[in-house]
């Protein structure tokens, strides 16, 4: 998936979303990354954390993972969860 069909995915969302709850998400995303070093485990861990959101707004957390997955191995964790904040 190239970079281009990731933010794609997160067009959809735009300006629809409640930011303050997907940077929740993303915070502990971020948290348990910094502690696993992975990013498919810090993924599953935060959003096990944050079912009840995840679960209600399944779609575009799953869109947010694809897009993280990718983003991630081109600019590194931090700065991909930025980006998916600025861009949504």
């Amino acid at each position: 998936m190239s970079l281009e069909e990731a933010l794609s995915m997160l067009d959809k969302f735009r300006g629809r979303v409640d930011k303050k709850v997907l940077e929740k998400v993303l915070n502990d995303l971020l948290d348990e990354y910094y502690r696993s070093k992975s990013v498919k485990e810090a993924v599953i861990v935060a959003y096990a954390e944050n079912s009840t959101i995840v679960k209600e707004n399944r779609e575009l957390f799953n869109a947010v993972a694809r897009a993280l997955e990718v983003l991630s191995s081109k600019l590194g964790v931090p700065e991909a969860i930025s980006v998916i904040l600025s861009y949504i």
